[in-house]
């Protein structure tokens, strides 16, 4: 199983096979330790925000860090660097958000 499936919000079931002849006892029983290998698997699920206030206050305070991080970067005249070019697409990513929470 693939780490990025067992992550997020979500419940995974994983369903294990077996045959009782003989001639499939090798994959049976590596089925039956994948299986108990697998059991042993758990997960949280987190809530990124609990509410419209919760989720605006989330936004605006990103949008408050990347214009300061792009600030102290015009300050040192980096604004030519490609992590600048990246906080300035971040920050327009932020303020659709915040369009469409109303803010």
């Amino acid at each position: 199983l693939k780490l990025p499936l067992l992550q997020g919000n979500s419940r995974t079931t994983a369903i294990v096979t077996c045959r009782s002849d003989e001639s499939h006892g090798d994959q049976t029983l590596s089925s039956i330790r994948f299986g108990q290998m697998a059991g042993k698997i758990s997960n949280t699920a987190t809530t990124a925000a609990t509410s419209v206030e919760s989720a605006r206050n989330t936004v605006l305070g990103a949008i408050r860090r990347c214009r300061q991080q792009m600030h102290q970067m015009e300050i040192r005249g980096n604004q030519h660097l490609p992590v600048y070019h990246t906080l300035k697409i971040r920050l327009q990513e932020l303020e659709l958000k915040a369009k469409e929470l109303n803010v």
